[in-house]
């Protein structure tokens, strides 16, 4: 899945709200910032609701 990232005033940038990850992701800028910092491992996202089969 990946990590979180915060920028140095831990202001999460990653995993992306579930607006953004429906739609589009509004916050680039800060995503690319050189001074983010890695947290833990993402353990859990938002699920459309949507059932697919087998999941």
């Amino acid at each position: 899945m990946g990590s979180i990232l915060t920028t140095p005033d831990k202001e999460a940038v990653w995993p992306p709200t579930v607006t953004e990850a429906l739609g589009r992701y509004g916050r680039t800028d800060k995503l690319l910032r050189d001074d983010l910092e890695v947290g833990g491992v993402i353990h859990k996202v938002a699920r459309s609701g949507r059932r697919t089969p087998g999941g």
